[in-house]
């Protein structure tokens, strides 16, 4: 003897929860990307406080992008993360990224898109 159950899948709905699923990576990734600069310019040395003001983040095709360094007149910000030949390292940004959890970030986003 066996028993057998059937169930129907409403696509509109299954619809709907890949587009909160979209959404909430976006949105997720541009979360962590604000964090992220936030902690690094945080993070940053400062001597002027330009390099801590030229953080920036966006995301581009479900890709996070964070960058400092924007509009500065000499490359400090790559100076300060990886060092010189006269200067020790003093990273911020490779902090900043590693502090952050995006996954969390993103699942959260997407947690508030599907209620």
């Amino acid at each position: 003897m066996s028993i057998r159950a059937s169930t129907e899948i409403d696509l509109q709905k299954m619809a709907t929860v890949l587009q909160a699923i979209e959404h909430g990576i976006v949105e997720g990734l541009e979360q962590s990307g604000k964090h992220i600069v936030t902690l690094a310019s945080e993070l940053a040395p400062e001597d002027t406080g330009a390099l801590k003001g030229s953080g920036y983040s966006e995301v581009i095709n479900s890709t996070l992008y964070v960058s400092f360094g924007n509009d500065l007149p000499d490359e400090r910000a790559v100076a300060q993360e990886y060092g010189t030949l006269y200067m020790p390292a003093q990273p911020y940004l490779s902090v900043a990224v590693k502090e952050i959890d995006i996954v969390e970030e993103i699942a959260r986003a997407i947690r508030a898109q599907l209620v």
